[in-house]
């Protein structure tokens, strides 16, 4: 058999005896000091956001120049006086002159269809009937408004200007308006980037001409595999 324990008990005279202080001990100043400037530290190097490094506009342009094969999926808002259009929008490159726009409604129903092959402009609408060349660029100006320049499209919504075009820069190079250098009525801003493939891209442009713009919202972005 163990031997029972007996409970710890506190006697009431020991219970109202007064609780002595603690003795008064000061800290060495430097202690103090050092020790402040540690969590101030600690806590504005957790506070601080992630920077990426600024890059010169030719390093810029180079990494973009790189990208020849891919894809990207976003929605896109034309706004005119008469009226505003929304449609989702899936973009593939295949190759510097080759590319495949698709507009598509928010069900999932196609409502265009453009591809640009070497130099050749195909568009087909949602009723399936076919345009090429010159038709196409006639078609899509009486629908938008403006002749665009479909040649171009492909390096602006990766952020890359032509060597013509009057462009501006932001702190870190990220180009933040571009006005093209055939197309002086057209200014494009971009509002937004993220980081993609580790380069950081467009997510967010402004098309403005005339009296007209079109919001491009890019949520998606892939690099293709070579064919």
């Amino acid at each position: 058999m163990l031997a029972e324990k007996k409970p710890y008990l506190i006697s009431k005279e020991d219970a109202c005896q007064p609780i002595k202080a603690l003795p008064n001990r000061r800290l060495p100043t430097g202690f103090l000091i050092a020790t402040v400037s540690v969590l101030f530290g600690l806590l504005a190097c957790s506070s601080k956001f992630p920077k990426y490094p600024t890059l010169t506009r030719e390093v810029y342009q180079q990494q973009r120049q790189q990208l020849t094969q891919y894809q990207l999926r976003g929605s896109l808002v034309l706004r005119t006086p008469r009226c505003s259009r929304y449609a989702r929008f899936n973009w593939q490159q295949q190759a510097p002159d080759h590319y495949q726009l698709r507009l598509t409604h928010p069900l999932g129903q196609t409502l265009l269809l453009i591809q640009y092959r070497a130099g050749l402009l195909q568009l087909v609408d949602h009723r399936g009937d076919c345009y090429q060349g010159e038709q196409a660029k006639q078609l899509i100006q009486q629908h938008s408004g403006f002749r665009w320049p479909m040649t171009n499209l492909a390096s602006w919504l990766i952020g890359l200007p032509g060597p013509q075009d009057r462009t501006q820069y932001d702190q870190q190079q990220q180009l933040q308006a571009l006005c093209p250098h055939d197309y002086p009525s057209l200014q494009i801003h971009y509002r937004n980037y993220r980081q993609q493939a580790h380069l950081m891209l467009p997510s967010q442009l402004k098309l403005l001409f005339q009296d007209q713009q079109i919001t491009l919202n890019i949520t998606y972005f892939e690099r293709l595999s070579p064919n």
